[in-house]
């Protein structure tokens, strides 16, 4: 029994295009779903966060926001994020999902 294999003909037009495609993925990803990309700057800092800021990270509510605030006025700045993880209510996962848009 023999086998044919059909040979693809790959025209100067689909390499270009698949180049483009490649290219655009790429400034996709390192754009708009790479954390990193996030700046120092445009991260929120946990030492001098409002209940608004913290509320703009997913997961936290006005609950979760206050008492971090609260936490910060009697305990001090915190020297790390990973901190914020004693606050009751925030949890290690919850910490996971919004630890590349905070900064201290």
């Amino acid at each position: 029994m023999k086998i044919h294999h059909k040979k693809h003909k790959i025209t100067e037009s689909t390499k270009v295009i698949t180049l483009i495609s490649l290219c655009a993925f790429c400034i996709f990803v390192f754009f708009v779903v790479n954390p990193a990309t996030f700046a120092q700057e445009e991260r929120i800092n946990v030492n001098t966060a409002s209940l608004e800021e913290f509320m703009r990270l997913p997961g936290i509510g006005p609950a979760l926001a206050a008492r971090l605030v609260e936490y910060r006025r009697k305990h001090g700045r915190f020297k790390r994020p990973q901190e914020i993880i004693i606050v009751r209510g925030m949890s290690a996962s919850l910490y996971r999902r919004i630890a590349h848009l905070i900064r201290i």
